[in-house]
């Protein structure tokens, strides 16, 4: 992010007047923010004892081992590797 885009994004977070979603949705540099804000919390969130949950939970998801007998959303597991 750049320097001063912070702050900027911090103000207007403040001023904003719409649903969260709409403004997201029509502001490209506040959608820029939150993909990477997303992204880095899936990649760096840990539990109690220090393990990487999401990086785990989505790893078992795209192999198929987290006990269903299904892929992603219904599909065959290997289809979508």
């Amino acid at each position: 992010m750049h320097a001063g885009l912070g702050s900027q994004l911090r103000q207007a977070i403040d001023k904003y007047d719409c649903k969260a979603s709409k403004w997201i949705e029509e502001n490209e540099p506040v959608q820029r923010e939150a993909k990477r804000r997303f992204r880095n919390f899936l990649r760096r969130f840990k539990d109690d004892k220090g393990d990487l949950i999401y990086v785990q939970a989505i790893e078992r998801m795209v192999t198929g081992e987290w006990g269903g007998q299904r892929g992603w959303r219904g599909h065959d597991s290997a289809s979508r590797l």
